[in-house]
């Protein structure tokens, strides 16, 4: 249910855009950020350097203060919902169009949640690795574990980065805890196509088989974040902190 990220990203302080067509062009928004953006099919949805809430039309149209709320990371967006944590590290959300603001359950979190059809799975302010329903109901610490990031969420499986930069994989209801062939990551892991792909402690970007196995650097290239992976393309932030893409 939950739309995909687009080819926006924070390039220091600045929003800029690549187009899909080659060559690839630099674009750029005029407005800030202080994280990367979570995009829909038309929309961007971004914390300002200010802190607040807004969203834009992908050609930069339509700047919108979204019911006057902030927010401390990059929201997470379904079809009907924005979900973000606030500026006082709650968990909330709002309806698209920043209405119907409702706390949910009073649970907190450190960094961006991700949501399925029927949970919202968040690191918890203690480092606590949790799961609750959509309406806040049913809060779980999932065996027990630990993560310094928002984890990602597959059809099976929770991918996370443990506390000692360990990237770790164990099955919904937190049992069959596995490490990823001892790869270790500065940030979230990113799982698709058959492989999971992150950035490595030495800030290189990789990629691995669900089990560990296969790993292997891509290309040589650095990244300063968790990078976003469509069907085609592994999108990153470079070293630089420019918005890179490469062949998948």
């Amino acid at each position: 249910d939950s739309p995909t990220l687009s080819t926006i990203t924070r390039f220091s302080t600045l929003l800029f855009r690549f187009d899909i067509d080659l060559p690839m062009t630099l674009h750029k928004y005029s407005h800030t950020t202080k994280a990367g953006p979570y995009v829909t099919r038309d929309t961007v949805y971004f914390q300002g350097t200010d802190d607040g809430l807004y969203s834009l039309k992908l050609d930069g149209s339509g700047f919108v203060h979204l019911g006057g709320h902030s927010t401390k990371s990059r929201p997470f967006v379904t079809a009907s919902f924005i979900y973000f944590e606030g500026t006082d590290d709650g968990l909330y959300r709002t309806k698209l169009d920043g209405s119907g603001f409702t706390p949910i359950g009073g649970h907190s979190t450190h960094s961006s949640p991700f949501v399925t059809r029927d949970f919202i799975y968040f690191q918890g302010t203690d480092n606590g690795l949790y799961r609750v329903k959509l309406d806040g109901a049913g809060f779980t610490h999932i065996g027990g574990h630990l993560t310094k990031s928002g984890p990602f969420v597959t059809n099976d499986s929770i991918y996370f980065l443990g506390l000692d930069n360990g990237l770790y994989r164990v099955k919904l209801d937190g049992s069959g805890f596995m490490p990823l062939g001892g790869h270790s990551a500065n940030s979230s892991p990113f799982v698709a196509r058959d492989f999971v792909y992150f950035q490595g402690t030495d800030n290189g970007l990789y990629r691995a088989q669900p089990d560990g196995k296969g790993f292997a650097p891509i290309n040589g290239h650095v990244t300063k974040s968790s990078p976003f992976v469509t069907d085609k393309y592994i999108y990153f932030r470079g070293g630089d902190d420019h918005l890179y893409r490469v062949s998948v």
